[in-house]
């Protein structure tokens, strides 16, 4: 039965991908737009009995962006946290970072790109990602500290850039254009028809995907940046974090195997080492690049 459905899929995708490009080359407008609307909504994230009570002790806030409600939720006092969550996923993912920032001193701001769990819309791409992060900072402009997952790494790092302060990325994206690229073609796409839809995205939004990319913006990084990335990850290879680790001027990379894309979200030893990685970088951020560096341990 597998070898049937590998021969299957073996055909149906390049099929799939030859009439993508005949649609686009047709109609570019109408097959962008069906193809965003097919491709770019995320599977639902389910909501669990726990993560719903932690939802409940929380302090619930709404910002805007694109006309769209972000919606998210605030645990603690103190210097603020952002959690910024991955693709097909929701800021609660995060949940098992919640309370030990808290008992921490810190305050916890965990929330919904659009599209995403109850925030508003039904599609979302790397790019609404970015300036859904852009509204939330805006809110709570002096964070402390960030966590990221996935693709929420991406704004994570380009604010970094901007204001150095300790970031940590879980299972990152490095060369953000390629690999979402190469999901597209995955799903079923011709490369050319994904990259026509990415540049009608950043006409719209005003905002470009390269100059966001952490491989253009790692190496003007200088704030301590700790990646955990496991072996097994399908999603975002474990070369790219050593390449991002590579390129970053106090990052530190802890590899793991077995924990996958988002079960490295749930392992009790790596939650402790990344709250100890910010409690540690506390008035690190802003010295000078050498003591950032001898923090990540370089």
């Amino acid at each position: 039965m597998s070898t049937i459905r590998t021969n299957v899929r073996s055909i149906a995708l390049p099929l799939a991908r030859a009439m993508s490009a005949v649609a686009y080359g047709i109609a570019p407008a109408w097959t962008a737009n069906t193809i965003r609307a097919a491709f770019f909504v995320p599977r639902p994230f389910p909501t669990r009995p726990h993560h719903q009570a932690l939802l409940d002790r929380a302090r619930p806030f709404t910002v805007t962006t694109l006309g769209r409600a972000v919606r998210g939720w605030e645990w603690g006092e103190g210097p603020t946290v952002l959690l910024s969550h991955g693709w097909a996923s929701r800021g609660i993912q995060l949940h098992r970072f919640v309370e030990p920032l808290v008992a921490a001193g810190f305050q916890v701001v965990a929330y919904d790109n659009p599209g995403h769990g109850e925030s508003d819309g039904h599609h979302s791409n790397a790019l609404e990602f970015q300036l859904a992060f852009d509204a939330v900072r805006a809110r709570y402009p002096h964070p402390a500290a960030i966590v990221a997952h996935s693709m929420g790494g991406v704004a994570a790092l380009r604010h970094a850039e901007q204001t150095p302060l300790p970031v940590v990325l879980v299972s990152p994206l490095y060369q953000l254009r390629r690999e979402l690229s190469t999901w597209a073609v995955q799903a079923g796409l011709a490369r050319h028809v994904f990259n026509g839809i990415v540049g009608r995205v950043e006409r719209a939004l005003e905002v470009a995907l390269d100059p966001i990319s952490p491989h253009r913006i790692a190496p003007a990084i200088h704030a301590p940046v700790l990646i955990l990335h496991d072996h097994h990850d399908r999603t975002t290879s474990i070369h790219e974090a050593r390449q991002l680790h590579r390129n970053l001027a106090a990052g530190r990379l802890i590899e793991t195997c077995g924990l996958g894309h988002n079960g490295i979200l749930r392992s009790p030893s790596l939650i402790d080492q990344a709250v100890r990685f910010i409690v540690e970088a506390r008035g690190v951020a802003a010295a000078p690049p050498m003591a950032m560096a001898a923090l990540a341990g370089k």
